[in-house]
């Protein structure tokens, strides 16, 4: 492979280099072709060591789309004043209870606040990135509620959870939904006139699982993980069988 080319490159130019007799100017020329052979080398061998990190068997490992979390801040709040003092807001407390908050930097995500100080973030894409809007939002509530100046509430995140991370997927050929369906009735949902996808529950440990909705096209969309390796797992896991169950073009 090429990671022992590389090896066995390395191993001849130096021994060459302890063997061989050469002028100065000639050492320097070929030391300069060894390292530019050593680097092409070694850039060849890390994106194929990323390419097979990225795939399952050849195919692409899921993106992961949205993570829904909820996180709770230190205090009570306002929603009344909150609603006037920030952009970007809306709050109807005949229509819903909580304020919707959004933010485009550093991140995009959207958050539904509680008066109870209870936040339900959407929109992210891991859980860094959860805690990264909330410390964000936090912020932007602080800084209302104190009117902007040097009375910034102090106020901080006290926790966060995780409560689904949606991926998406797509196996790159299409699958028997009907057969798939009968061979696996146990833990699949399949009625193609009321939903065009086969819902299939995969367990991805003793009391976790993740929801799948397989579509004829090959594409897929995970949900009900709590991190990415739950979302991972349950399509790794799945793959073999719906290998089975692909159509023929």
């Amino acid at each position: 492979n090429i990671v022992n080319l590389q090896r066995f490159y390395c191993c001849v130019c130096i021994s060459y280099f302890k063997t061989v007799l050469w002028s100065t100017a000639q050492k320097k020329i070929l030391l300069l072709l060894f390292l530019l052979f050593y680097y092409c080398f070694r850039s060849m061998a890390l994106r194929k060591t990323k390419k097979e990190e990225d795939t399952i068997k050849g195919i692409a490992k899921p993106s992961i789309v949205n993570v829904v979390a909820t996180a709770l801040l230190s205090s009570q709040l306002n929603l009344n004043e909150l609603k006037g003092k920030i952009s970007n807001s809306q709050y109807n407390p005949k229509k819903h209870s909580g304020l919707i908050l959004r933010i485009r930097e550093p991140l995009r995500a959207t958050a539904l606040v509680f008066a109870s100080g209870k936040m339900v973030i959407m929109g992210t894409k891991s859980v860094e990135e959860v805690r990264t809007a909330a410390n964000k939002f936090a912020s932007i509530i602080a800084k209302a509620h104190g009117g902007g100046g040097e009375s910034k509430k102090v106020l901080k995140v006290k926790e966060s959870n995780v409560h689904n991370v949606v991926g998406r997927a797509d196996v790159g050929f299409q699958i028997q939904l009907s057969a798939l369906a009968s061979h696996h009735a146990e833990f699949t949902s399949f009625d193609p006139e009321v939903f065009p996808g086969l819902i299939l529950f995969q367990a991805v440990g003793e009391q976790k699982s993740v929801t799948l909705l397989i579509f004829h096209s090959g594409k897929i969309v995970l949900t009900k993980g709590k991190s990415r390796a739950d979302i991972e797992l349950a399509f790794k896991t799945i793959l073999p069988t719906l290998e089975q169950f692909k159509a023929s073009s």
